[in-house]
């Protein structure tokens, strides 16, 4: 099979795979509701408007805008949402969908999977960094983000952690120290307030 059929292939599969509705939901924050079966309705994420002209029909994979004119498919609204090119929103999608993409070269394969990698390390330690801050309820950092307002559900929202002293130590027991020394964490970290940030 050439490279053009894996692309075709690894395209299709990783279309069957992704619901337009969730990634309109997740990645633009779609406020989809149903007017009958296959036939979801919300605000454009693409302009400004008051009424709903975004339609979205999950069984097909497909949607348009009928105030600002765009339409397409999965593929094409995670390159409009994120402006990316097709290939990078392919990637995205397979990953999103846990797709190991055949028509990647050898160099793009071990790119992709590093990427996942850090990735993972960085969700680690947030989830490291929320359950510290939790934990130190009697502490500094605690006191702080309660004396500036913060209230508990709104450090859960954001992410907001604390980087404990013994952070290297929590992070080797989930991800290997490979992983941990390429995410670039040293104890420098250590004794602050983190921000999780997301694409």
């Amino acid at each position: 099979m050439d490279r053009t059929a894996d692309r075709q292939a690894d395209k299709e599969l990783v279309r069957s795979r992704v619901r337009l509705d969730e990634l309109a939901r997740d990645l633009a924050g779609c406020d989809l509701k149903s007017r009958g079966p296959d036939d979801l309705w919300a605000c454009c994420p693409f302009h400004a408007e008051d009424t709903p002209s975004f339609h979205v029909r999950p069984g097909r994979g497909l949607y348009k805008c009928f105030g600002c004119g765009e339409s397409g498919d999965v593929f094409s609204f995670v390159q409009q949402v994120q402006g990316v090119d097709f290939r990078q929103a392919l990637e995205f999608l397979a990953d999103r969908a846990g797709v190991s993409l055949s028509s990647l070269t050898g160099e793009e394969r071990r790119r992709h999977a590093e990427s996942r990698r850090v990735r993972d390390v960085l969700m680690a330690a947030g989830q490291v960094f929320q359950s510290a801050l939790k934990e130190a309820r009697d502490d500094r950092a605690w006191k702080y983000m309660r004396e500036r307002g913060f209230r508990p559900e709104t450090l859960d929202a954001f992410g907001v952690g604390f980087v404990p002293t013994d952070m290297l130590a929590r992070l080797r027991v989930q991800v290997p120290a490979a992983d941990l020394d390429r995410a670039g964490f040293t104890r420098a970290f250590a004794g602050r307030l983190s921000f999780g940030i997301r694409d």
